[in-house]
């Protein structure tokens, strides 16, 4: 799942006892100077025999010409040293912010990114997006 939030604090929120379950502000759109966070959660990959997932990202941000703002290709988006937890959600470490200055176009950006498990062998396409008003 992709999330996004202009909540600034947005890694308190995440970092916090299991227990408690972090409340985003969702949005789809920002004003000029305004800044998003595009965050990647993901739950039950498969697993090694010490209970450790393996997974890279390819992401891309796209501006609404369709030319890419940012692009990379098997990024390390969680590699664990400790056993997962089934039916536990967790949030990649690929995170994307996004200033909408002066200088970025306004109109409809994407923001793609695909979750490959390299254990199971396994790809999931994820795609969002927001607008630069």
């Amino acid at each position: 799942m992709i999330l996004i939030t202009a909540d600034q604090d947005w890694q308190e929120k995440w970092n916090t006892p299991r227990e408690h379950v972090p409340h985003f502000t969702e949005t789809s759109d920002v004003g000029r100077d305004g800044t998003l966070f595009l965050l990647t959660f993901f739950g039950n990959p498969a697993v090694d025999e010490a209970g450790r997932s393996k997974l890279l990202c390819d992401f891309s941000l796209i501006k609404p010409d369709g030319s890419f703002a940012t692009e990379q290709r098997d990024a390390v988006c969680f590699d664990p040293d400790f056993a997962m937890e089934r039916d536990t959600t967790y949030i990649t470490n690929i995170t994307v912010g996004f200033k909408a200055d002066s200088s970025e176009p306004k109109g409809s950006w994407r923001y793609k990114v695909v979750i490959k498990d390299k254990i199971a062998g396994t790809e999931l396409p994820l795609e969002a997006g927001f607008k630069v008003k």
